[in-house]
């Protein structure tokens, strides 16, 4: 991780938006679509158990991502994360498993 970089949360949950504002370093933000950031190197997105409310945040994703943004998804199993497979695979050159551990999948 870039150690001079900025920490953005997202959400579209007010409270999710308050409990990131309490955390020095960190600029939330709750919309219903993603702020645009610079030079966006890194996203980290947690997997939701609604399908289509991690279709539109993937569609929201690829709106502000380039080519040099890594994207990390991480999600129980149980909540449908596996899915994340299926829907990135038309618009991801690489995609696949990093971890998995007993209840939860980190994509890469």
């Amino acid at each position: 991780l870039n150690p001079n970089g900025d920490v953005h949360a997202f959400s579209y949950n007010i409270a999710d938006h308050q409990a990131a504002e309490q955390y020095s370093g960190v600029l939330s933000s709750v919309d219903h679509s993603l702020p645009a950031i610079d030079d966006l190197d890194l996203i980290i997105y947690f997997y939701p158990k609604s399908k289509p409310e991690a279709m539109m945040m993937l569609d929201n994703i690829r709106a502000i991502a380039t080519s040099k943004t890594r994207l990390l998804v991480v999600g129980h199993n149980k909540g449908g994360v596996t899915s994340v497979e299926k829907q990135l695979k038309p618009h991801a050159e690489l995609f696949c498993k990093l971890d998995s551990a007993k209840h939860c999948v980190l994509y890469e």
